[in-house]
């Protein structure tokens, strides 16, 4: 089974993604494969350079991710451009690994964390879409203890899906407004359901 893992900025999906690896799980990230696709020489960092110009590359000649966000975050225009670079390329990218992974554990639950699973399409790939959940008023508190200031993680989630909009998706909600205990005990029950095991 393939299922996609999205959730809103800092409502924990990376959290619910280690424990489905613990559990078992294989766990495709799609911001590992964003990061990949876009190291000097692919074709993503020459279309983004292209795109964006060459301020947003750093003295080290890699994509300063910081300086693209401060520009995609306050332009919606700019945000589609780069999202137009990046999903499809993502999306292969990922197809490719579930192959791979199928190949190697037919069997296996295999877990894409994607951000942008509902936004990019990315939906329509999985069987079954698990939506990790929080309110904005803590999204937006832990976001800030991540390091972001409120206004740049107020923007950020102004440029994501609404989150009722995302709920609407979400074959199974994980509510990570507690501690890990409970997020992990709830993940766990999750993964039972899903695979026909006991962990």
């Amino acid at each position: 089974m393939i299922v996609g893992l999205t959730g809103g900025l800092a409502a924990g999906k990376n959290l619910v993604a280690a424990f489905l690896d613990e559990f078992g799980a294989e766990i495709i990230d799609a911001d590992r494969i964003a990061r990949e696709i876009v190291e000097p020489g692919r074709e993503a960092y020459h279309a983004i350079v292209e795109t964006f110009g060459k301020h947003v590359v750093s003295e080290g000649g890699n994509i300063d991710r910081a300086r693209l966000g401060q520009i995609v975050f306050t332009d919606k225009a700019s945000l589609e451009k780069l999202n137009r670079i990046m999903h499809p390329r993502i999306i292969e990218e990922e197809k490719k690994m579930v192959q791979a992974l199928l190949g190697k554990r037919p069997g296996a639950l295999i877990v894409i964390n994607a951000p942008l699973l509902i936004e990019s399409g990315n939906y329509k790939e999985v069987d079954k879409i698990i939506v990790v959940d929080i309110d904005e008023e803590l999204q937006l508190e832990r976001a800030v203890a991540k390091g972001l200031t409120p206004e740049e993680a107020r923007a950020r989630m102004q440029c994501q899906m609404k989150r009722a909009d995302r709920l609407r998706y979400a074959d199974f909600t994980i509510d990570n407004s507690h501690d890990r205990a409970t997020t992990k005990e709830k993940t766990k029950k999750l993964f039972n359901s899903l695979t026909g095991k006991s962990v």
